[in-house]
């Protein structure tokens, strides 16, 4: 067994403990610190110190951490040591994600009771000195995929940024063409589908009461004699 294994059936690394500085104590020596970041990300490990009767297996306190909320395909809190930078930041969160302006890096520090916004470039981001629990925004473009077939001068499937309106989109693939019914269109999303839905819901209980409700006009004139 080593210390992965041992971590593992003590139930793993509580909120408070360092996955970057875990020690193995035997006879009150230092025999191997194991980083879990350099198993997970670089999958670096050295095995051969196995565990022997006796030995102490110490979990350091949780060091400096900084989240990245946005603009990297694997947001999360990260724990990183006194000598790492940015780019050591993106390789644990495995890089930018797509469709990011990097020229909106912002980096929410609070400090002494007080929040501060600090804009920061790609340049001056590789040399900025993080602290305890700041924040790291990147502006992410977020962006839909659409099909337009039918009666458009240019079929086909295009990228739209959100907010992009259905007039908007057409004009895109060139307009209606000269064969269109422009009233004759109609949108298949999720949420369309769901209104659609919704409204034959709506309508087939309105023709229920109104079926209903003539049905009784109908008997209470057949019953006094005014139709044959």
């Amino acid at each position: 067994s080593n210390m992965l294994h041992a971590l593992s059936m003590a139930g793993g690394i509580n909120d408070i403990g360092s996955y970057r500085n875990i020690n193995l104590i035997r006879s009150g020596k230092l025999i191997d610190t194991l980083d879990i970041y350099e198993v997970l990300v670089y999958g670096k490990y050295n095995f051969s110190s196995g565990l022997r009767s006796g030995d102490s297996i110490v979990v350091g306190p949780r060091g400096k951490t900084v989240s990245i909320e946005s603009g990297v395909r694997r947001p999360a809190r990260y724990e990183i040591n006194s000598n790492e930078t940015f780019d050591d930041l993106l390789k644990f969160a495995n890089g930018f994600s797509k469709d990011i302006n990097l020229d909106q890096l912002v980096v929410k520090r609070v400090l002494g009771g007080k929040s501060d916004i600090i804009n920061l470039t790609l340049d001056e981001i590789q040399s900025f000195e993080f602290i305890n629990n700041e924040s790291l925004f990147i502006q992410e473009y977020k962006i839909d995929t659409v099909s337009i077939v039918g009666s458009v001068k240019n079929p086909g499937t295009y990228k739209f940024s959100k907010g992009t309106t259905l007039s908007e989109a057409i004009k895109k693939a060139g307009g209606y063409d000269s064969s269109s019914y422009p009233f004759g269109g109609y949108l298949e999303n999720q949420k369309a589908l769901e209104v659609n839905e919704i409204s034959k819901d709506r309508l087939y209980d309105k023709f229920l009461t109104n079926l209903i409700l003539n049905s009784g006009a109908t008997s209470s004139i057949q019953d006094s004699g005014v139709m044959e």
